[in-house]
């Protein structure tokens, strides 16, 4: 009878859930893309029924009509309805470490179109409080920048239905008369746009908010300022409602040990708030922050809008304007002139980095080149956009939808091209890598080192001996033996440890850099929630694997393209091409291997073979099936068997990046 060999289950099991546990493809998001504007779907606009956004400067009634594809109220009003008010008081302190414009933005509550008319309207746009704190503000890879965000809600108007024959929020009959249709034809929106716009003021929040933005310097405060700085946010009640939790505990430390650099301030609230002058006052700003008097009192700040053809009683198809911005490509932008700024400090203070080669440098130099560009590409596209939106003109609809509504393809657009550009700042530097024998070998060259510097009785020659150090023997030209013997002793040794810092400076140089400018940024947007966060753990690796190859070295066992991301940004700009894959991978079956460690080897497989498909470019993949397949059963394996079924083979299928060099204006347009 043959004897029968088996896999072990737990090993088959482990394997099995490794080959069927990979996420399906899913249809693409639009939530993780669009915020506020239109986007193209199936060759319809789609817009979001409500929009919140801050209170007017020139200032709002409740159910004013609005506009938002200019982005402006407009002097009537369209609806029939009712005002409440909800009484109360909410308040909140939130903390988080700002890397950039983007997320500032988004926690100042200012939308993509609004930075957008600032930056590229007419007139140089038109400049609100908070766009003007976002702009001045300084965001950079010179400080910890770490925002505190106050904020108390005092209570909301907002729009309900009449108390009426007819209860129920609809269309006043002035609104109704500029709604004509033609025999035979559409509804025609001309007159409606202008006299009621696509929306109405559904709700207005009423309170105080307060931001204030810390860049702390790499400068240690002094004990005395710590304390100071313990008691004024104890003393606020900060310490205990903010919410420190999505910062990193660098940025923590920050908070606790570093010297502050710089503030900005800024507030809305009640009469007779004082404008605070230093660290310690803004807290105490803070905790007086909901002490309105009366509801009128507190200062109006959020306001929220509603599209009229989600009414109830509406029936005159899509009103064909509202809020229409490339969200992604605004982005990019602010994100692009970030790096810019960040690049010009990289330049002037070359000292405070770790380089790990020459190309390092020069990597710089070419940074600045293709931010330039990549800035006037981006500028001149949205200037476009707001040059159609500003004449307002509804026969040219169709056009300002072809500039400025929101695109899939543009999800492609990524900054973290030339962020791996960047340096790393010697504070910054990680130990990922450390060297197990440096402390052997340091002990040693410190005992040879003593040696050399210790006076003993030296033979000069036959008939002469004095008692010097091998150290003044040297420098005195006497040669001796054993001193000799010490020194190769001492240069054998730094020459290892050299060799060995090498060995692990240059992996360290190469985590550190995708630590803190690709991983910690990723994962602030994705926490955040920020439009285009929603990228792939294989997009991430893929960066990762770029910067390991910048200094030749292979990460996690995949080889390194032969086009690294550096040489696609000297000759043109990142574009990306996609194709779908069908590749078999044998695994071994080895009843004493580690299941997981088996399923590793079999990813390097599977990213060595598409690295064959991708002709050398960088790429990143998504699986969206993988099917196990054998042609024995593996639980009846006999010993004769083993040799010829030493393995099984699972079948993944799925889709390859690939990303080739190309002209940036073929890209956006």
């Amino acid at each position: 009878m043959k004897k029968r060999w088996k896999m072990p289950r737990s090993t088959l099991l482990l394997l099995i859930y490794y080959s069927f546990s990979i996420p399906a493809h899913a249809d693409f998001n639009f939530k993780n893309y669009v915020e506020n504007s239109g986007y193209k779907e199936n060759n319809e606009i789609n817009y979001p029924n409500e929009i919140k956004m801050n209170y007017p400067e020139s200032g709002v009634q409740l159910g004013q009509s609005w506009n938002t594809f200019s982005g402006e109220k407009i002097d009537s009003l369209c609806i029939n309805f009712a005002a409440m008010k909800s009484g109360g008081q909410k308040a909140s302190v939130d903390v988080m470490r700002i890397f950039e414009s983007d997320l500032l933005r988004k926690e100042l509550n200012v939308s993509y179109s609004v930075s957008a008319k600032a930056s590229f309207g007419s007139f140089g746009g038109n400049l609100t409080q908070k766009s003007e704190f976002i702009n001045n503000s300084e965001l950079s890879n010179s400080s910890v920048t770490v925002l505190i965000k106050a904020s108390v809600v005092n209570g909301v108007e907002f729009v309900t239905a009449p108390n009426s024959e007819n209860p129920i929020i609809d269309l006043n009959n002035f609104a109704k008369s500029k709604l004509i249709t033609k025999k035979g034809k559409e509804i025609e929106f001309n007159d409606f746009l202008n006299k009621c716009g696509d929306s109405y003021v559904e709700s207005i929040q009423r309170g105080a908010e307060l931001f204030a933005l810390f860049n702390y310097s790499e400068e240690k405060a002094t004990n005395e300022e710590i304390e100071k700085r313990k008691t004024s946010v104890s003393a606020s009640g900060f310490g205990a409602s903010g919410d420190i939790s999505r910062s990193s505990s660098k940025s923590k430390l920050a908070v606790k040990e570093k010297k502050i650099s710089n503030i900005k301030y800024m507030h809305s609230a009640h009469k007779g708030l004082r404008l605070p002058s230093d660290e310690e006052s803004i807290y105490t700003s803070m905790s007086y922050l909901g002490n309105a008097l009366d509801d009128q009192d507190a200062q109006p700040f959020y306001i929220t809008l509603r599209r009229y053809d989600s009414l109830p009683t509406w029936s005159y198809g899509q009103i064909p304007n509202g809020d229409l911005q490339r969200e992604v490509l605004m982005s990019h932008y602010l994100r692009i002139n970030d790096l810019i700024n960040q690049n010009e400090f990289f330049l002037g203070n070359t000292d405070i980095f770790r380089f790990g080669s020459f190309e390092d440098i020069l990597r710089l130099n070419l940074l600045s080149e293709v931010l330039q560009k990549e800035k006037e590409t981006i500028s001149s596209i949205l200037k476009k956009c707001e040059t159609l939106k500003s004449k307002n003109n509804i026969k040219q609809y169709k056009d300002m939808l072809e500039e400025c509504a929101n695109r899939q393809d543009d999800t492609n657009i990524q900054d973290y091209f030339f962020r791996l550009l960047m340096p790393v700042k010697n504070s910054e530097m990680l130990d990922t890598y450390k060297i197990e024998d440096r402390s052997k070998i340091e002990n040693e060259i410190r005992i040879v080192s003593e040696q050399l510097s210790k006076k003993q009785e030296l033979r000069l020659n036959l008939h002469l001996t004095v008692k010097i150090s091998c150290n003044t023997a040297i420098k005195k030209g006497i040669s001796n033996k054993k001193c000799n013997s010490l020194f190769k002793r001492k240069k054998d040794l730094n020459n290892k440890l050299r060799t060995l810092t090498l060995q692990s400076e240059l992996p360290n140089i190469a985590e550190s850099r995708f630590y803190n400018n690709i991983y910690l940024v990723y994962k602030s947007r994705k926490d955040n929630n920020l439009v285009n966060s929603d990228i792939s753990e294989e997009f991430i690796k893929m960066l990762k694997i770029d910067l390991y190859c910048q200094y030749s070295i292979s990460y996690d066992g995949m080889s390194c393209p032969k086009v690294l991301f550096q040489d696609l940004l000297r000759y043109g700009f990142i574009h990306s091409k996609r194709e779908m894959f069908n590749v078999n991978i044998s695994v071994p079956l080895d009843p004493n291997s580690n299941p997981e460690n088996a399923w590793n080897e079999t990813q390097v497989d599977l990213y060595n073979k598409l690295a064959e498909i991708s002709g050398g470019n960088p790429f990143s993949y998504k699986i969206y099936s993988s099917e196990y397949e054998s042609a024995l059963n593996i639980n009846e394996f006999t010993a004769e068997d083993k040799a010829e079924a030493s393995s099984f083979s699972v079948n993944f299928k799925g889709e390859v990046v690939i990303y080739e060099a190309k002209d940036n204006i073929a890209i956006y347009n």
